[in-house]
């Protein structure tokens, strides 16, 4: 972590901010700005930072320098206005959201609530740091505040709004697994959990005899179908790169090799999924069933 980003979560937000750093290398009076700065000089500290802006008006770490050195000394709209200088471009992505944090608590709402907005799409989507920032307390009283955080939270978790990615949600859940025709007989357990910011479903399969698998399975916008790769503990390895909807089913198929295979899952009811394997071997001109499981969530 820079200098630079230290300075900035210790002088105007409670979380890290990262941004892109700037090309340039740091000369002896930034880093002696830098230094004082971190000291408590927010005087001193500026000095420096004015001398270097005033030889190159282009420098946006100094400008951010200027800003962290104002806002040290409550003078919040020299801050507002160095920010904006070093936001130039959308390379310092901090300093976007510190321009709008100086007008927060400078009382500017509208002008906090568009820097802050240029932020989130700028990527500044730390929920922590919008929920606890003292600099953001004027702007957690506005009405406005719920429909940032959500614009915030889209831009972390963007495949937790997807439809796409969230269709397959049915089969997240605890279950208890049996063969079609026996619903006494257990034919294993499984856990299916929403992992990578619910861009994927991760089957945890334990069956009856205690043997193991994890399949992962996720919506691939480039393809815009689902996937899945599947994995035994004895090695067996299955991946699924084509599916298509048949209604309400998920329908998977393996690509080549023989046998080829089928999977569908379908939803029975909001407590039972019927997962059903085909099995091919003359290329897809007939089929034979490999097994049918219904999943029963457990209560």
């Amino acid at each position: 972590m820079s200098i630079r980003v230290l300075t900035i979560v210790l002088l105007t937000c409670a979380t890290p901010v990262l941004h892109a750093q700037a090309p340039r290398p740091k000369g002896a009076l930034e880093l002696r700005a830098d230094s004082l700065l971190r000291a408590g000089d927010a005087r001193g500290a500026q000095q420096i930072y004015r001398q270097l802006v005033a030889e190159d008006s282009t420098f946006l770490r100094a400008w951010n320098g200027v800003g962290n050195a104002a806002a040290a000394l409550n003078d919040l709209p020299t801050a507002a206005a160095a920010f904006e200088h070093a936001a130039a471009g959308g390379r310092l992505t901090s300093a976007i959201y510190n321009v709008g944090a100086m007008h927060s608590r400078m009382g500017h709402l509208d002008l906090a609530f568009a820097w802050l907005d240029k932020a989130v799409v700028a990527g500044v989507t730390q929920l922590s740091l919008y929920n606890t920032d003292p600099d953001l307390a004027a702007v957690r009283k506005d009405p406005r505040f719920p429909a940032l955080l959500k614009k915030a939270s889209v831009a972390t978790e963007p495949c937790m709004s997807d439809p796409d990615s969230r269709r397959f949600d049915f089969w997240v859940g605890e279950w208890n697994v049996t063969p079609a025709g026996a619903p006494t007989f257990a034919a294993g357990t499984s856990v299916v959990q929403r992992v990578s910011g619910g861009c994927a479903l991760l089957e945890n399969w334990t069956a009856n005899n205690g043997a193991q698998g994890k399949s992962l399975n996720a919506f691939n916008a480039a393809t815009k179908q689902w996937q899945q790769y599947w994995v035994g503990q004895s090695g067996g390895v299955v991946e699924f790169r084509e599916s298509r909807w048949d209604g309400p089913t998920l329908v998977y198929n393996t690509i080549g090799g023989m046998p080829m295979q089928r999977l569908s899952f379908t939803p029975v009811d909001s407590n039972t999924v019927r997962q059903f394997g085909e099995i091919s071997t003359d290329s897809g001109k007939t089929w034979q069933v490999g097994y049918d499981f219904y999943y029963h969530r457990k209560r």
